[in-house]
Protein backbone atom coordinates (compact mmCIF):
# COMPACT_ATOMS: atom_id res chain seq x y z
CA UNK A 1 0.00 0.00 0.00
CA UNK A 2 3.05 2.74 -0.26
CA UNK A 3 1.88 3.77 -3.21
CA UNK A 4 2.09 7.24 -3.19
CA UNK A 5 3.90 10.31 -1.26
CA UNK A 6 0.90 11.51 0.72
CA UNK A 7 -0.72 8.67 1.15
CA UNK A 8 1.60 7.79 4.15
CA UNK A 9 1.60 10.79 6.11
CA UNK A 10 -2.30 11.07 6.00
CA UNK A 11 -3.74 7.48 6.61
CA UNK A 12 -0.70 5.05 6.03
CA UNK A 13 0.75 5.31 9.66
CA UNK A 14 -2.32 3.66 10.67
CA UNK A 15 -2.50 0.62 8.32
CA UNK A 16 0.61 0.35 7.09
CA UNK A 17 3.23 -0.34 9.76
CA UNK A 18 1.36 -0.26 13.22
CA UNK A 19 -0.24 -2.78 14.94
CA UNK A 20 -4.33 -1.70 15.52
CA UNK A 21 -4.84 0.28 18.91
CA UNK A 22 -8.31 1.52 19.98
CA UNK A 23 -9.35 3.57 23.10
CA UNK A 24 -6.72 2.82 26.26
CA UNK A 25 -7.92 2.67 29.78
CA UNK A 26 -6.54 5.43 31.29
CA UNK A 27 -3.38 5.29 33.40
CA UNK A 28 -4.85 6.92 36.71
CA UNK A 29 -2.70 7.15 40.10
CA UNK A 30 -3.62 5.78 43.23
CA UNK A 31 -2.87 9.05 44.96
CA UNK A 32 -5.79 12.06 44.64
CA UNK A 33 -5.97 13.58 41.30
CA UNK A 34 -5.22 16.96 42.18
CA UNK A 35 -4.44 20.30 39.76
CA UNK A 36 -1.08 19.39 37.95
CA UNK A 37 1.70 21.92 39.40
CA UNK A 38 2.60 22.48 35.42
CA UNK A 39 0.97 22.03 32.30
CA UNK A 40 3.40 20.84 28.63
CA UNK A 41 1.37 21.95 26.34
CA UNK A 42 2.69 21.34 22.70
CA UNK A 43 3.57 24.35 20.15
CA UNK A 44 2.17 22.29 16.99
CA UNK A 45 0.68 18.86 18.10
CA UNK A 46 -2.54 19.58 19.08
CA UNK A 47 -3.41 15.90 20.26
CA UNK A 48 -1.64 15.39 23.19
CA UNK A 49 0.02 17.59 26.70
CA UNK A 50 1.98 16.43 29.67
CA UNK A 51 0.75 17.60 33.25
CA UNK A 52 3.29 17.50 35.84
CA UNK A 53 2.19 16.59 39.50
CA UNK A 54 4.09 16.44 42.95
CA UNK A 55 5.29 12.44 42.37
CA UNK A 56 4.14 11.96 39.00
CA UNK A 57 3.00 13.17 35.83
CA UNK A 58 0.57 12.47 33.30
CA UNK A 59 0.76 11.67 29.38
CA UNK A 60 -2.41 12.94 27.69
CA UNK A 61 -3.80 11.61 24.86
CA UNK A 62 -6.44 13.83 23.54
CA UNK A 63 -9.91 13.30 20.85
CA UNK A 64 -10.01 14.27 17.75
CA UNK A 65 -13.35 12.62 17.12
CA UNK A 66 -14.60 14.28 20.29
CA UNK A 67 -13.88 17.81 20.41
CA UNK A 68 -10.28 17.36 21.93
CA UNK A 69 -11.68 15.53 25.18
CA UNK A 70 -9.08 13.25 26.32
CA UNK A 71 -9.03 10.09 24.68
CA UNK A 72 -6.76 8.45 27.35
CA UNK A 73 -4.16 9.55 30.13
CA UNK A 74 -1.49 7.38 31.20
CA UNK A 75 0.11 8.09 34.95
CA UNK A 76 3.73 7.75 35.12
CA UNK A 77 5.74 7.69 38.41
CA UNK A 78 9.56 6.92 38.84
CA UNK A 79 8.86 4.25 42.04
CA UNK A 80 6.47 1.21 41.71
CA UNK A 81 3.38 1.10 42.59
CA UNK A 82 1.91 -2.17 44.27
CA UNK A 83 -1.66 -1.83 42.55
CA UNK A 84 -0.19 -0.83 38.84
CA UNK A 85 -2.15 2.16 38.74
CA UNK A 86 1.25 4.06 37.39
CA UNK A 87 3.67 3.15 34.74
CA UNK A 88 6.84 3.07 36.25
CA UNK A 89 9.37 5.15 34.21
CA UNK A 90 12.27 5.46 32.65
CA UNK A 91 10.10 2.18 30.70
CA UNK A 92 13.33 -0.25 29.95
CA UNK A 93 11.31 -3.15 27.50
CA UNK A 94 8.76 -1.97 24.98
CA UNK A 95 7.00 -3.26 22.50
CA UNK A 96 6.55 -1.44 19.57
CA UNK A 97 3.47 -1.31 16.59
CA UNK A 98 4.53 1.48 14.12
CA UNK A 99 7.41 2.06 12.42
CA UNK A 100 7.01 6.07 12.86
CA UNK A 101 7.31 4.94 16.72
CA UNK A 102 9.98 3.44 16.17
CA UNK A 103 11.80 6.82 14.62
CA UNK A 104 10.87 8.99 17.71
CA UNK A 105 12.60 6.52 20.02
CA UNK A 106 15.17 5.75 18.37
CA UNK A 107 15.77 9.77 17.82
CA UNK A 108 16.33 9.56 21.65
CA UNK A 109 18.39 7.22 22.02
CA UNK A 110 16.43 4.50 23.23
CA UNK A 111 16.03 2.40 20.23
CA UNK A 112 17.51 -0.63 22.16
CA UNK A 113 14.81 -0.92 24.65
CA UNK A 114 12.49 -1.93 21.71
CA UNK A 115 11.95 -5.85 22.39
CA UNK A 116 9.21 -6.65 19.76
CA UNK A 117 7.78 -4.97 16.39
CA UNK A 118 5.41 -5.53 13.97
CA UNK A 119 6.24 -6.32 10.67
CA UNK A 120 10.03 -6.23 11.07
CA UNK A 121 10.86 -6.54 7.26
CA UNK A 122 9.25 -3.14 6.79
CA UNK A 123 11.23 -1.26 9.81
CA UNK A 124 14.53 0.46 8.43
CA UNK A 125 16.08 1.64 11.71
CA UNK A 126 19.40 -0.46 11.83
CA UNK A 127 19.16 -1.24 15.82
CA UNK A 128 16.16 -2.85 15.44
CA UNK A 129 16.95 -4.68 12.33
CA UNK A 130 20.39 -5.82 13.84
CA UNK A 131 18.24 -6.69 16.91
CA UNK A 132 16.04 -8.68 14.93
CA UNK A 133 18.21 -11.20 13.31
CA UNK A 134 20.23 -12.10 16.75
CA UNK A 135 16.54 -12.61 18.33
CA UNK A 136 16.80 -10.04 20.93
CA UNK A 137 14.11 -8.45 19.04
CA UNK A 138 10.82 -10.48 18.42
CA UNK A 139 8.74 -10.64 15.38
CA UNK A 140 5.26 -9.79 16.64
CA UNK A 141 3.42 -10.58 13.75
CA UNK A 142 0.96 -8.72 11.76
CA UNK A 143 0.52 -5.25 11.57
CA UNK A 144 -3.20 -5.52 11.83
CA UNK A 145 -3.08 -9.03 14.37
CA UNK A 146 -0.23 -8.29 16.66
CA UNK A 147 0.58 -11.79 18.51
CA UNK A 148 -0.31 -11.87 21.66
CA UNK A 149 1.47 -15.22 22.83
CA UNK A 150 5.08 -13.35 21.91
CA UNK A 151 3.92 -9.93 23.03
CA UNK A 152 3.45 -11.55 26.61
CA UNK A 153 6.61 -13.15 26.46
CA UNK A 154 8.42 -10.46 25.87
CA UNK A 155 6.77 -9.27 28.78
CA UNK A 156 7.09 -5.04 28.06
CA UNK A 157 6.28 -2.42 30.06
CA UNK A 158 4.46 -0.73 27.65
CA UNK A 159 2.71 -1.87 24.35
CA UNK A 160 2.64 1.57 21.78
CA UNK A 161 0.03 0.92 19.19
CA UNK A 162 -1.70 3.22 16.65
CA UNK A 163 -5.46 4.96 18.33
CA UNK A 164 -7.94 4.29 16.38
CA UNK A 165 -11.69 5.72 16.71
CA UNK A 166 -12.73 1.48 17.38
CA UNK A 167 -11.68 -0.91 19.41
CA UNK A 168 -9.15 -3.18 18.27
CA UNK A 169 -9.27 -7.10 19.44
CA UNK A 170 -6.21 -7.41 19.39
CA UNK A 171 -4.77 -4.86 21.74
CA UNK A 172 -8.26 -4.90 24.01
CA UNK A 173 -6.92 -8.50 24.77
CA UNK A 174 -3.39 -7.14 25.87
CA UNK A 175 -5.26 -4.80 27.55
CA UNK A 176 -7.15 -7.20 29.55
CA UNK A 177 -4.13 -9.34 30.14
CA UNK A 178 -2.53 -5.88 32.36
CA UNK A 179 0.10 -4.96 29.78
CA UNK A 180 -0.33 -0.94 29.36
CA UNK A 181 -1.56 -0.08 25.95
CA UNK A 182 -0.16 3.29 24.70
CA UNK A 183 -1.82 4.31 22.12
CA UNK A 184 -0.81 7.34 20.11
CA UNK A 185 -2.04 10.19 16.95
CA UNK A 186 0.79 11.46 15.98
CA UNK A 187 -0.89 10.26 12.52
CA UNK A 188 -3.73 12.40 12.59
CA UNK A 189 -1.40 15.46 13.00
CA UNK A 190 -2.26 17.71 10.31
CA UNK A 191 1.08 19.98 10.71
CA UNK A 192 4.14 18.73 9.94
CA UNK A 193 5.75 19.83 12.93
CA UNK A 194 2.96 18.83 15.13
CA UNK A 195 3.42 15.60 13.28
CA UNK A 196 7.48 15.54 14.45
CA UNK A 197 6.78 16.86 18.00
CA UNK A 198 5.68 13.63 19.47
CA UNK A 199 8.94 12.86 19.90
CA UNK A 200 8.20 14.87 23.30
CA UNK A 201 5.56 12.49 24.19
CA UNK A 202 7.60 9.27 23.88
CA UNK A 203 10.50 11.12 25.81
CA UNK A 204 8.27 11.36 28.93
CA UNK A 205 8.08 7.91 29.34
CA UNK A 206 11.52 8.07 29.19
CA UNK A 207 12.16 10.75 31.68
CA UNK A 208 14.27 12.44 28.24
CA UNK A 209 12.32 15.24 27.55
CA UNK A 210 15.24 17.54 27.88
CA UNK A 211 17.06 15.68 25.14
CA UNK A 212 13.44 15.63 23.50
CA UNK A 213 13.77 19.31 23.56
CA UNK A 214 16.79 19.13 21.49
CA UNK A 215 15.86 17.23 18.97
CA UNK A 216 12.93 19.21 18.31
CA UNK A 217 14.21 22.74 18.45
CA UNK A 218 16.76 21.69 16.13
CA UNK A 219 14.35 20.47 13.78
CA UNK A 220 12.16 23.19 14.14
CA UNK A 221 14.91 26.12 13.77
CA UNK A 222 16.09 24.37 10.36
CA UNK A 223 12.25 23.88 9.19
CA UNK A 224 11.54 27.38 9.83
CA UNK A 225 15.39 28.28 7.71
CA UNK A 226 14.59 26.60 4.79
CA UNK A 227 10.71 28.06 4.95
CA UNK A 228 12.16 30.96 4.87
CA UNK A 229 14.89 30.25 1.73
CA UNK A 230 12.29 28.68 -0.33
CA UNK A 231 10.03 31.75 0.10
CA UNK A 232 12.80 34.04 -1.91
CA UNK A 233 12.37 31.90 -4.69
CA UNK A 234 10.41 33.80 -7.18
CA UNK A 235 9.09 30.98 -9.53
CA UNK A 236 6.85 28.56 -8.25
CA UNK A 237 6.70 24.54 -9.83
CA UNK A 238 3.59 23.42 -10.00
CA UNK A 239 3.18 19.84 -8.15
CA UNK A 240 1.31 16.55 -9.25
CA UNK A 241 1.35 14.49 -5.96
CA UNK A 242 0.89 11.04 -6.05
CA UNK A 243 -0.37 7.79 -8.32
CA UNK A 244 -3.26 6.37 -8.69
CA UNK A 245 -5.02 3.62 -5.78
CA UNK A 246 -7.09 0.92 -6.69
CA UNK A 247 -8.61 2.85 -9.80
CA UNK A 248 -8.36 6.24 -7.07
CA UNK A 249 -5.99 9.08 -7.20
CA UNK A 250 -5.83 9.99 -3.74
CA UNK A 251 -4.89 13.91 -3.52
CA UNK A 252 -3.61 15.62 -0.36
CA UNK A 253 -6.44 18.35 1.05
CA UNK A 254 -5.35 22.09 1.11
CA UNK A 255 -5.62 21.29 5.22
CA UNK A 256 -3.29 18.51 5.32
CA UNK A 257 0.57 18.85 5.93
CA UNK A 258 1.44 17.48 2.80
CA UNK A 259 -0.16 20.66 1.46
CA UNK A 260 1.57 22.83 4.09
CA UNK A 261 4.97 20.93 2.66
CA UNK A 262 4.80 21.74 -0.96
CA UNK A 263 3.54 25.87 -0.02
CA UNK A 264 6.37 26.01 2.32
CA UNK A 265 8.63 24.68 -0.01
CA UNK A 266 7.65 27.14 -2.48
CA UNK A 267 5.35 25.28 -4.81
CA UNK A 268 2.36 25.63 -6.09
CA UNK A 269 -0.42 23.12 -5.36
CA UNK A 270 -3.84 23.77 -6.83
CA UNK A 271 -5.72 22.38 -3.81
CA UNK A 272 -3.23 24.45 -1.38
CA UNK A 273 -6.32 26.86 -0.69
CA UNK A 274 -8.56 24.44 -0.08
CA UNK A 275 -9.80 24.36 3.41
CA UNK A 276 -10.70 20.59 4.14
CA UNK A 277 -8.58 17.85 5.60
CA UNK A 278 -7.40 14.37 4.98
CA UNK A 279 -7.59 13.64 1.33
CA UNK A 280 -9.34 14.02 -1.52
CA UNK A 281 -10.24 11.03 -3.86
CA UNK A 282 -10.03 11.90 -7.18
CA UNK A 283 -11.20 9.99 -10.58
CA UNK A 284 -8.14 10.00 -13.60
CA UNK A 285 -9.60 11.95 -16.01
CA UNK A 286 -9.81 14.73 -13.29
CA UNK A 287 -6.10 15.00 -12.56
CA UNK A 288 -5.58 14.63 -16.38
CA UNK A 289 -7.53 17.79 -17.07
CA UNK A 290 -6.34 20.10 -14.29
CA UNK A 291 -2.92 18.56 -13.53
CA UNK A 292 -1.06 17.05 -17.36
CA UNK A 293 0.90 20.62 -17.36
CA UNK A 294 2.45 20.21 -13.78
CA UNK A 295 6.26 20.90 -13.70
CA UNK A 296 6.78 18.42 -10.77
CA UNK A 297 5.48 14.79 -10.19
CA UNK A 298 6.53 13.52 -6.46
CA UNK A 299 5.67 10.95 -4.24
CA UNK A 300 5.97 7.54 -6.37
CA UNK A 301 6.60 4.39 -4.91
CA UNK A 302 7.79 3.16 -8.09
CA UNK A 303 11.60 3.06 -9.90
CA UNK A 304 11.65 4.00 -12.74
CA UNK A 305 9.19 5.18 -16.06
CA UNK A 306 8.87 1.99 -17.67
CA UNK A 307 7.50 0.80 -14.46
CA UNK A 308 5.17 3.84 -14.65
CA UNK A 309 4.35 2.84 -18.03
CA UNK A 310 3.74 -0.72 -17.21
CA UNK A 311 1.03 -0.01 -14.12
CA UNK A 312 -0.61 2.50 -16.79
CA UNK A 313 0.06 3.63 -20.31
CA UNK A 314 -2.07 7.15 -19.82
CA UNK A 315 0.34 7.85 -17.39
CA UNK A 316 2.99 9.22 -20.25
CA UNK A 317 0.62 12.21 -21.06
CA UNK A 318 1.85 14.18 -18.05
CA UNK A 319 3.82 17.00 -18.63
CA UNK A 320 6.72 15.87 -15.99
CA UNK A 321 6.57 12.45 -17.35
CA UNK A 322 8.13 13.73 -20.70
CA UNK A 323 10.31 16.18 -19.04
CA UNK A 324 11.53 12.83 -16.63
CA UNK A 325 10.87 14.87 -13.97
CA UNK A 326 9.14 12.55 -11.31
CA UNK A 327 10.67 11.63 -8.15
CA UNK A 328 10.30 8.40 -5.74
CA UNK A 329 10.64 8.25 -1.69
CA UNK A 330 12.86 5.27 -2.20
CA UNK A 331 16.17 6.73 -1.73
CA UNK A 332 16.63 5.38 1.51
CA UNK A 333 14.86 1.68 1.43
CA UNK A 334 15.97 -1.66 2.64
CA UNK A 335 15.66 -4.89 0.13
CA UNK A 336 12.65 -5.83 2.46
CA UNK A 337 10.64 -2.76 2.34
CA UNK A 338 12.01 -1.02 4.96
CA UNK A 339 12.19 2.96 4.06
CA UNK A 340 13.08 5.79 6.40
CA UNK A 341 10.88 7.66 4.29
CA UNK A 342 7.90 6.44 6.38
CA UNK A 343 10.25 6.74 9.76
CA UNK A 344 12.55 9.75 10.13
CA UNK A 345 10.15 11.31 7.73
CA UNK A 346 8.23 11.65 10.32
CA UNK A 347 10.22 12.84 13.12
CA UNK A 348 12.49 15.48 10.64
CA UNK A 349 10.54 16.92 8.64
CA UNK A 350 13.22 19.93 8.08
CA UNK A 351 14.93 16.85 5.67
CA UNK A 352 11.52 16.34 3.49
CA UNK A 353 11.64 20.42 3.31
CA UNK A 354 14.83 20.07 1.97
CA UNK A 355 14.48 17.52 -0.28
CA UNK A 356 11.12 19.38 -1.85
CA UNK A 357 13.21 22.78 -2.10
CA UNK A 358 15.81 20.87 -3.87
CA UNK A 359 13.66 19.56 -6.91
CA UNK A 360 11.72 22.83 -6.91
CA UNK A 361 14.10 25.16 -6.35
CA UNK A 362 17.80 23.72 -7.42
CA UNK A 363 19.71 26.81 -6.98
CA UNK A 364 18.70 27.32 -3.59
CA UNK A 365 20.11 24.10 -2.53
CA UNK A 366 23.24 21.75 -3.58
CA UNK A 367 23.27 19.41 -6.14
CA UNK A 368 21.97 15.59 -4.69
CA UNK A 369 20.99 17.28 -1.63
CA UNK A 370 18.13 15.18 -1.26
CA UNK A 371 17.79 12.60 1.67
CA UNK A 372 14.36 10.61 0.71
CA UNK A 373 13.45 11.63 -2.60
CA UNK A 374 15.91 10.15 -5.38
CA UNK A 375 14.54 10.89 -9.47
CA UNK A 376 13.11 7.84 -11.13
CA UNK A 377 15.81 6.30 -13.62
Amino acid sequence: MRNNFYIFFLIATVFLCSCGGGNSNSGGNSAPDAEPDSIFTPKYAQWFRIEYYNGYKKAVVLDPWNDGKTLTSYALSNISYSDNSAIQIPIGNVAVGSCTQVAFIDNIGEAETIKGVCSPNLIYCLTIRQNVADGTCKDLGDSFSIDYERTLLINPDVVFVTAYNQTDAHTLRLKESGLPVIGTMEWIEPDVLGRAEWIKFFATFYNKEACADSVFSSVESEYLRLKDLASQATDKPSVLPGLTFKGTWYMPAGNSFMSQLFTDAGGDYKFASDSTSGSLPLGFEYVVKNFNDCDVWVGLDIDSYAELLERDSRLSVFKAFKNMNAWNQNKRRTPTGGNDFWENGVVHPDLLLQDLITIFHPTLMPADSTTFLQPLR
